[in-house]
């Protein structure tokens, strides 16, 4: 009979236990999501400081290529410190030289889309 006893107050303790372990995880992943959504609150105005008018070399301080191959003069952009978040960007009219487009720190941005979210492409 005292094994029996034993055995169900170790069964209760565990309980309590493991529903107190189960609270403090819900708490911690709720300052989790909070410091997450500052975060992407911070990248978004970052990403959203660049406007049309810029420079080239205004959007790499924010944005660096994504690899892979983009169209001229569209170019696909992504966050430096999160390769998911990206955005498209148009470029007015750029220099030829030897009959290719020759891309400098000065080129306009024409456009920028809103920002948008895929996958990560490497070259």
């Amino acid at each position: 009979m005292t094994s029996r006893k034993f055995l169900c107050i170790a069964v209760v303790c565990f309980c309590i236990a493991g529903s107190a372990l189960d609270k403090k995880k819900s708490d911690s992943e709720t300052c989790s999501l909070g410091s997450h959504q500052q975060w992407l609150n911070s990248a978004l105005i970052d990403i959203q400081s660049v406007k049309p008018g810029m420079s080239r070399a205004d959007l790499l301080r924010v944005m660096q290529p994504e690899g892979g191959f983009s169209g001229i003069p569209r170019h696909t952009f992504v966050y430096h410190k999160l390769p998911y978040i990206k955005v498209d960007v148009t470029f007015g009219p750029q220099v030829k030289v030897e009959d290719r487009i020759q891309e400098t720190p000065s080129d306009k941005i024409v456009s920028i889309s809103r920002p948008y979210l895929g996958l990560a492409v490497f070259d």
